[in-house]
């Protein structure tokens, strides 16, 4: 049986037995699309009405334990996703699906 693995050091064994499969690229989560995975599971567990307000921006970054700025980054990504409004000045209201 021909083995042309065998005698190759690990990383060319490991280069010999992924060639020809299909491998996808990986690529790390940023911390405001982790924001905002946490709140559309905030929404769903409260079943939050359209309509319904989101904590204050202040209050979400002090419970998450991350800055303003990630969470402004969620609240565009969702509102950019049509989940919810961000209304100067009154906050983040949930809109009808």
């Amino acid at each position: 049986m021909y083995a042309p693995e065998r005698g190759l050091g690990l990383s060319a064994r490991l280069c010999y037995a992924l060639r020809g499969r299909m491998l996808t690229k990986v690529s790390r989560e940023t911390l405001a699309d982790q924001v905002a995975r946490n709140l559309m599971a905030f929404i769903q567990s409260q079943a939050l009405k359209p309509g319904s307000f989101l904590p204050p921006e202040t209050q979400l970054a002090a419970d998450l334990g991350v800055s303003r700025p990630i969470i402004r980054e969620a609240l565009k990504s969702l509102e950019g996703k049509g989940i919810i409004e961000v209304m100067s000045g009154k906050g983040s209201v949930i809109r009808p699906l």
